[in-house]
C-alpha cells in the first residue's frame, strides 16, 4: 500500500521543539514516533490532488493497526501506525491520541469551514490536544494535566492557522477563521485571496488573537508548573514562550504579505527566556 505524502514539512518546520534534548532519549524516539505518524498522515489530509473519499480510504489504513486485535501486522498498515501501535502497548498509553488526530484529519478532507469559535475549538481537541496528552501520558503525568495542556496545544493550532489562513484557502480552499467573525465584520473568505488584509481581516486576526489570549493562554501559563518531570516542565515552559512571542508578532504582521513566523535568533531568545522564566516563577 503506497501513500501520499511528501509535503516537505519536517520536525524543522514547527512552530515548537518536538523532542528536545530536554527529555529523555528513549522517551525522544517514542516522540519522533508519533510525530512521524502525525505527519505522514496529516499530508494526506492535506494533499492538493487527492479526493476528499480517496484521503479518508488512506486515512482509514492509518487507524486500522490500533483497531485489529491481530497480534501480527498487516503489510499494508502504515509502518508507522505499528510502530506507534507497539509504543501504545508498551507504555500502557491510550490509542484514542491517534485516533483522535485522525478523526480531525479526516474532517480536514471534508469539512472546509467552521461556523463559529466553539466549532474550531472541537476541532482543535481532535487535532492538537491529542499531542499534548500523549506527552503527557508518556511521561507519566497526572490526567489533572490535561486542562493546561490542552490549552496551549489549541493555542498554537490557531496561531499556526493565523499564520496559514492564506495558504489554507489558496491551496486547499479550506477556511479556519470563524464564518461568524466574517459575518460581524461584513466579509467572506474571498479576502483570504488579496495580497494583504484588509481592514476586516485584521479585525477578524485580532479577534481571534484575543481569544487566545483570553481563553487559552492563561491556563497554558500554569502548564509548566502542573508537571513533575523536569525536562517536559521545561520543554512546555519553552513551548508557551514560543507561543507568546507568535501571538505578539501577528498583531503587528500581515501574513497575507509574508508568512509570520520567528527568526532563528526571535526562536533561541524565547528558548532560553522560557527557561529563564520557568526558573523564576517556580
Amino acid at each position: 500500500m503506497s501513500f501520499e505524502t511528501a509535503s516537505g514539512k519536517g520536525v524543522e518546520t514547527e512552530n515548537f521543539p518536538v523532542a528536545s534534548f530536554l527529555l529523555k532519549k528513549d522517551l525522544r524516539k517514542d516522540i519522533l514516533s508519533y510525530y512521524h505518524f502525525a505527519r505522514e498522515a496529516d499530508d494526506i489530509a492535506d494533499h492538493e490532488q487527492l479526493s476528499a473519499d480517496e484521503k479518508i480510504r488512506q486515512l482509514d489504513y492509518f487507524a486500522e493497526p490500533f483497531n485489529s486485535d491481530e497480534a501480527r501486522h498487516k503489510k499494508e498498515w502504515p509502518i508507522h501506525s505499528i510502530e506507534l501501535r507497539k509504543i501504545f502497548c508498551d507504555r500502557h498509553i491510550s490509542k484514542n491520541h491517534a485516533l483522535d488526530l485522525l478523526v480531525a484529519f479526516k474532517q480536514d478532507a471534508y469539512k472546509l469551514r467552521y461556523e463559529n469559535w466553539e466549532e474550531l475549538i472541537d476541532y482543535c481537541n481532535h487535532s492538537a490536544a491529542p499531542v499534548g496528552r500523549f506527552l503527557l501520558d508518556l511521561h507519566q503525568e497526572s490526567k489533572e494535566s490535561y486542562i493546561y495542556a490542552d490549552a496551549l496545544c489549541n493555542a498554537l493550532q490557531i496561531i499556526n492557522h493565523l499564520q496559514d489562513c492564506a495558504e489554507d484557502y489558496q491551496h486547499l480552499n479550506r477556511v479556519y477563521l470563524p464564518l461568524s467573525f466574517m459575518k460581524d465584520n461584513k466579509c467572506d473568505v474571498e479576502i483570504l485571496s488579496a495580497p494583504q488584509s484588509s481592514s476586516a481581516l485584521r479585525q477578524i486576526l485580532n479577534l481571534c488573537l484575543e481569544r487566545i489570549d483570553q481563553e487559552l493562554m492563561p491556563k497554558a501559563r500554569l502548564l509548566p508548573f502542573n508537571l513533575k518531570n523536569k525536562g517536559i516542565a521545561l520543554q512546555s515552559a519553552i513551548v508557551v514562550e514560543i507561543a507568546e512571542q507568535l501571538i505578539n508578532k501577528l498583531k503587528i504582521k500581515d501574513p497575507l504579505k509574508k508568512k509570520v513566523k520567528l527568526s532563528k535568533i526571535a526562536y533561541l531568545k524565547a528558548f532560553l527566556y522560557g527557561i529563564i522564566k520557568y526558573y523564576i516563577n517556580k
